[in-house]
């Protein structure tokens, strides 16, 4: 018997009767047909508990409107009446003001391919596109920079007809106007389309169990460290548990499935989460590294293991996860060569600080070096000999405000201010 799968459907068609066509007269309580409720940020089903029609669903396909049903990959399914055309007004919603909700499902009404980046969106909108890939078992995601021809994610502008799609609504919500001149051909463009390549863009794929999901971080003039809805996407999971679960965090905790930043010459340190469902080996893979200039490093940092990996030089990491592990578990550095460097120092030595931990990244993996931080009334707080590592991480839990962090190396020093944040 053929696995079933989730796919988003509209109609092409006016007056389509959902049942029996979609839901059999009596509906079947194993059956799938539901449509997105914002307010509640819950699915509403059109078959009850007790196996009835939900006399509070509509009879037949709303215009514009997505569903959520589950079919085998043999399935038929016949729309029949007159096709729609013309212009279409979507009003989306966001009922609390939360970034958490104001998801609202629409779908394509027309009969042909529609262009995501040709959809007129009032403001309140997002820009993202948020659709569910049944082959993969999880959401895809595209955005497009506005003014720009930028475009990062592993979606498509491009719409099929009958798919419904996701798109997230701002305080006081918005309009998605739909017409006939932003209708296209359907070979105008795949439903899906090669993960973006551009310039200071990393693709981070996460492998186990079976399945992928995947995140994108991108360094782009004007973007911010906050939730941008012009840039940004937010984080959607998959409806399968298996699936395993990568995305972002912002400054202000918000999830992202793409996280457009703002270009830095000092290191930067970006928060990935990882969930998992079940025990298990996964990989977790860099691509378009080659993306970011030779002077910009990216550093992968496990937090459960205190190992670091250099994601320029090997980008392929693979570790063990568990169930209801804390979901913090890497952390990014990226780091420009704008530190001190000459003859007898082989690297750019780098001392920053994110949270509560102190970083340190560049030191002669020969050498080695002594670390001495002092308050701002000079007084020794710690003093200890550090290896040469890549990216060596000190917690200092308790401690806040500015302190001063020198570190000598043989004939060579380094002297920094940075900033401690007690948890």
């Amino acid at each position: 018997m053929a696995e079933e799968k989730i796919n988003f459907l509209s109609s092409p068609v006016q007056g389509q009767n959902i049942q029996p066509e979609f839901v059999s007269a009596p509906p079947d309580t194993s059956m799938v047909f539901s449509k997105f409720d914002e307010p509640t940020s819950q699915w509403i089903s059109a078959i009850t508990s007790s196996g009835n029609w939900n006399t509070g669903f509509e009879n037949q396909f709303i215009n514009g409107r997505g569903y959520m049903v589950a079919v085998n990959n043999n399935t038929t399914k016949t729309f029949t009446g007159s096709l729609n055309k013309g212009t279409d007004t979507l009003s989306c919603s966001n009922s609390s003001g939360s970034g958490a909700q104001g998801f609202n499902l629409l779908g394509n009404p027309y009969p042909s391919a529609l262009n995501w980046d040709a959809v007129t969106r009032t403001n309140g909108i997002d820009n993202a596109l948020y659709y569910y890939d049944p082959d993969i078992q999880n959401y895809r995601y595209y955005v497009r920079f506005p003014g720009d021809t930028l475009s990062v994610g592993s979606g498509s502008p491009f719409i099929p007809s009958m798919q419904g799609f996701m798109i997230h609504a701002e305080t006081g919500g918005g309009y998605v106007i739909l017409n006939d001149s932003q209708r296209v051909h359907p070979s105008d463009g795949p439903q899906n389309k090669p993960e973006s390549s551009a310039a200071d863009m990393l693709q981070l794929d996460l492998e186990g169990n079976g399945f992928t999901d995947q995140t994108f971080i991108i360094f782009a003039d004007g973007s911010a460290e906050n939730f941008d809805p012009d840039r940004d996407a937010l984080k959607l999971y998959s409806f399968n548990p298996q699936v395993p679960v990568l995305h972002t965090l912002t400054t202000d905790n918000t999830e992202l499935a793409i996280n457009a930043l703002p270009h830095s010459t000092s290191p930067f340190v970006v928060k990935v989460h990882v969930e998992t469902a079940a025990d298990g080996v996964f990989t977790l893979t860099a691509k378009h590294t080659e993306s970011f200039d030779n002077q910009t490093a990216i550093v992968l940092e496990d937090l459960k293991t205190n190992q670091t990996q250099d994601l320029k030089i090997n980008p392929v990491y693979t570790f063990s996860a568990s169930q209801g592990e804390s979901p913090e578990r890497f952390h990014l550095h990226f780091s420009k060569a704008n530190g001190m460097q000459d003859k007898g120092n082989p690297g750019t030595l780098y001392i920053y600080s994110y949270g509560e931990a102190l970083y340190i990244e560049g030191l002669d993996e020969a050498r080695g070096g002594e670390l001495f931080i002092h308050n701002m009334l000079g007084q020794e707080i710690k003093h200890q000999s550090v290896p040469g590592n890549s990216l060596i991480r000190i917690l200092m839990s308790g401690y806040s405000g500015y302190f001063i962090i020198r570190v000598v190396s043989g004939i060579y020093c380094k002297t920094a201010k940075v900033y401690l944040k007690a948890h």
